[in-house]
C-alpha cells in the first residue's frame, strides 16, 4: 500500500486510540455508572459503529488493504486481552475461598452454556445455518460467550481489611478463564485446511501444543522479567512477549487469546515482583487497547444483516435465562459465601468484554471465505449486551422487590 493511501486511516486510527484512553479514564467510568450506560463501554458499541463509519463507502478509511496489513496489531491486541485474563487468576487468593467455589463456577458456568445452546442452535438452524457448515460450531462459541459475565468492580464486593477474598469476583474471573477455554477447544476441534496451514495433527496433539505453548511463554516472560531494572523496561518486555506469543500462535492457527491467556496466568502465579502492581498496569492498559481494536472489528461489521438482530434477541433471551438459574443454583449450593440472591444474580448479568474478544478470535480463525452465520454471530454478541442489560432491568427490580418484602 502506497504511503499516501495509509495516512489517513492512520489519523483515523490514532483519534481512535485518544478517544479510547479518554473512555478509559475514571471520570468517564464514574459517568458511565452513575447514568446506567456502562453497558455501552462493555460492548464497545460507540467504537463498533464509528469502525463501521471508517469503512463505509462514503468515507472509505478502513477498506480491505489497510485491514490486511493491521491484522498483526490486531492479533496483538486479542492477545493482549488474553494475557490480561490470564493475569487476573491468583492461585493463592482461589485456595484461600471455600471449598464449594468449583459448584459454584459450575453452576454459574455450564447451567447457562446449557441453555444457551438448548436456544440458540434452534434459532441458528431456522436462521439458515447449515448443520454442515458451522452450525455447532456457532452455537458452541455463542455459548462460551454467554457465560462470560463482567468482573463487578463496585463497593459492594470490596474485601475486608485482613478477612478472606470474596468468591464473587473469582467466580466472574473463572468463568472469563472458562469462556476461553471453550474457545480453545473450538479451535482444536475445528482446525483449518492442512494444505493451508502445513500442519497436519491430532486434536490431543493440538491440545498439547496450545497448553505447552502459553506455559513455555510465561515461563520465558518471567525469566525476562526478572531482569528488569525498572517498571518501564518490564512493561516493554512483556509487550515483547505477547507480541511473540500473538505470532507464534497466529501462525500455527491456534486461538491468540487463549495461548495468552496461559502465558498471563503462568507469569502472574510464579514467584513475580509487585503482582498486583503489574496486574494493575496491564489492566489499565487492557481497556483502550480493547476500545481501538473494536474499531476493527466495527470496519469488518455487516450490522444489515436482520438475522443477526433475530439471534441478538434470543441470545440476550438465552444469556439472561441462564444467568438467573446459574445464580440460583449458585446460592443454593453455597447461601453464605455469595452475597444476597438479587446482588448475585444481578453481577452475572452485565456481559464481559471478554466475550466480544471470544466472538472476534473465533470468527477470525476461520480460513477462507466465512459462512453468513458467523456474521450472525458477531452482531448477536455486541448488541445482545445492550439488549441483556435492557432486559434485565424488570427483573432487577423483581428482585430488590422480593428480598425487602417480609
Amino acid at each position: 500500500m502506497a504511503s499516501s493511501d495509509f495516512l489517513a486511516p492512520t489519523l483515523a486510527l490514532a483519534a481512535a486510540a485518544g478517544l479510547a484512553f479518554l473512555a478509559a479514564s475514571r471520570r468517564v467510568r464514574a459517568l458511565e455508572e452513575r447514568f446506567g450506560l456502562s453497558v455501552l463501554s462493555s460492548s464497545g458499541l460507540p467504537f463498533v459503529l464509528l469502525g463501521a463509519w471508517l469503512a463505509s463507502s462514503r468515507v472509505g478509511m478502513l477498506n480491505g488493504d489497510v485491514l490486511d496489513d493491521l491484522r498483526p496489531a490486531f492479533e496483538f491486541g486479542l492477545g493482549w486481552l488474553g494475557f490480561v485474563i490470564g493475569a487476573r487468576i491468583d492461585l493463592k487468593r482461589i485456595d484461600q475461598l471455600s471449598a464449594s467455589l468449583p459448584s459454584v463456577v459450575g453452576a454459574t458456568a455450564l447451567l447457562p452454556m446449557a441453555v444457551l445452546v438448548l436456544v440458540c442452535t434452534p434459532a441458528l438452524l431456522l436462521l439458515g445455518a447449515s448443520p454442515e457448515v458451522g452450525l455447532y460450531r456457532n452455537a458452541a462459541i455463542l455459548a462460551a460467550c454467554g457465560v462470560a459475565c463482567a468482573v463487578p468492580l463496585t463497593s459492594a464486593t470490596a474485601e475486608p481489611a485482613g478477612g478472606p477474598p470474596q468468591m464473587l469476583p473469582e467466580v466472574t474471573k473463572l468463568n472469563e478463564i472458562l469462556a476461553l477455554a471453550v474457545l480453545g477447544v473450538v479451535t482444536v476441534l475445528y482446525r483449518p485446511d492442512q494444505q493451508l496451514t502445513n500442519w497436519s495433527l491430532p486434536p490431543s496433539a493440538w491440545a498439547l501444543m496450545l497448553l505447552g505453548l502459553g506455559s513455555l511463554f510465561g515461563v520465558l516472560g518471567y525469566g525476562l522479567i526478572r531482569t528488569a531494572r525498572s517498571e518501564a523496561e518490564e512493561f516493554a518486555l512483556i509487550v515483547g512477549l505477547v507480541a511473540l506469543a500473538a505470532g507464534v500462535s497466529g501462525y500455527m492457527a491456534l486461538s491468540v487469546p487463549v495461548v495468552c491467556a496461559f502465558a498471563g496466568a503462568t507469569l502472574i502465579n510464579l514467584p513475580v515482583r509487585d503482582r498486583e502492581g503489574l496486574v494493575s498496569t496491564l489492566d489499565s492498559v487492557s481497556r483502550p487497547l480493547y476500545l481501538v481494536s473494536l474499531v476493527i472489528v466495527g470496519a469488518t461489521w455487516d450490522i444489515g444483516l436482520w438475522q443477526g438482530w433475530v439471534l441478538a434477541l434470543v441470545y440476550a433471551f438465552a444469556r439472561l435465562l441462564g444467568a438467573l438459574l446459574g445464580g440460583l443454583w449458585a446460592k443454593h449450593v453455597e447461601p453464605e459465601g455469595l452475597p444476597s440472591r438479587a446482588e448475585f444474580i444481578s453481577a452475572l448479568i452485565p456481559q464481559s468484554p471478554v466475550a466480544v474478544v471470544v466472538i472476534v478470535a473465533a470468527s477470525t480463525a476461520w480460513v477462507g471465505e466465512r459462512p453468513q452465520s458467523v456474521r450472525w454471530t458477531i452482531t448477536a454478541v455486541i448488541l445482545g449486551a445492550v439488549f441483556v442489560d435492557i432486559l434485565a432491568r424488570p427483573l432487577r427490580v423483581a428482585l430488590r422487590r422480593r428480598e425487602v418484602s417480609p
